[in-house]
Formats: structure tokens, sequence, C-alpha cells
């Protein structure tokens, strides 16, 4: 229950965030990045958009967010949660590794370093979204918002229960073995970081061993 819910309210907030409409607020003349609510502090080295897209450097960005960071030659990496990214320097491929499973990925950009700084950055949309966190852009004030999706959900449903879906999962949970196709739809209203969210639409996918698969 809580599994499908988290996906539903966080692909809600997703688009959200793509629409626009943010609290966020950026400095005058440079790019500015919301983690959360509260805006990132960065001191020798700053987010830079090149190829048209935003890239923020990657120690202080995979930090905020509580993950680990290592840099190996042109090997970079960060682990949260169990889920670890590696990349490589000046090339789109890199996986996502999670207990003993990894998912090759390919990025439209790649990780480089920058000549001035010596710093290495990173996409930021692809780098959050890799550990599930929701992103869009502010272009009136020249913001990137990331929201960890899981963690603001979590919050957002504490004390809260949705009847219907939860009379869905238990009677899916008759069938928990084999593959069934499923279809459902849904309405709600939450409020996450003083946004009122509306979800409405449909649900569909297939239920395998118990466990939605998107």
């Amino acid at each position: 229950m809580k599994k499908m819910t988290r996906f539903l309210t966080a692909a809600a907030l997703s688009g959200v965030l793509l629409v626009g409409g943010t609290a966020a607020f950026a400095a005058e003349g440079g790019i500015s990045v919301q983690l959360d609510g509260q805006e990132l502090s960065f001191t020798d080295a700053v987010p830079q958009v090149k190829d048209q897209r935003t890239f923020l450097p990657f120690r202080a960005v995979f930090e905020a967010m509580g993950a680990e960071v290592s840099n190996e030659g042109s090997v970079i990496t960060a682990t949260r949660d169990g889920k670890t990214l590696t990349m490589t320097l000046n090339e789109t491929a890199a996986t996502v590794t999670e207990g003993d499973k990894t998912t090759a990925i390919t990025m439209d950009v790649a990780p480089y370093v920058d000549s001035e700084t010596w710093r290495t950055y990173v996409p930021v949309r692809f780098a959050a979204q890799a550990f599930g966190c929701a992103v869009g852009w502010d272009q009136e004030k020249s913001t990137a918002v990331i929201v960890d999706a899981g963690k603001v959900v979590d919050e957002a449903l504490e004390g809260k229960s949705f009847t219907y879906l939860e009379k869905l999962v238990e009677y899916s949970e008759k069938y928990n073995e084999g593959i069934w196709d499923m279809e459902a739809g849904f309405d709600a209203n939450l409020t996450m970081m003083a946004m009122p969210m509306t979800m409405s639409g449909t649900l569909s996918g297939t239920v395998a061993d118990n466990e939605m698969r998107r």
C-alpha cells in the first residue's frame, strides 16, 4: 500500500515541479539550487549551464542529499540508502547499482571537470533522479528545484489513510502469485512544502507476485 501511494504521489510531485510555480529564490545574475525547500550554498564552485543543461558541483550536491561520494581517476560514485550511482567523466554511460542488480543508463550529457576550478560537475536532473528525487526548473528565478520525493511523500502521508487504495491492495493480495494486469483511477488532494496538489488520473501496470511493476 505504502509503496504504491509513494509512487503515485511522487509522480504527481514531479509533474507539479515541471509545470513550475515554485517559491524558490535565485541570486541575481546566477543559478540557485533549492533542495527540499532550502537553498544550497556553493563556495568554490557554483552551478553552471553547458549545452543548455544545468550542471552542479558533484561533491556539494550529493553530500547535501546525504550521499557518500568518491572520485577515483575518471570514475565518480555516489552512494545513498544502498543505491550506488557510477559515472565516468566525459562519458554519457552510467550505472545504478542496488543490491545485486545493476542497471545501465545513458545520459544526454556527460559529467566533466571545470578547467578553472578543477571541480567535477554532473547534470542536475540525472543526478537527482537517480536517487528518486523530483527535479524542476523555475525559469523566472533561474533556480533548479530538487525535492527528495520519498522523504516529502512520507512526511505528507504520515497519519493519513487512503481507503480505496488500501482496499485495492488488500484485494490484490489474494493473488500474490503470478502476473496480473491492473488499471485503477485515483483522486486526491495533498499539501507538500506549502504547495497544494491535486492528483487525478489512472494507474495502469502489471502486478507480479504482489509487486507493482511500471
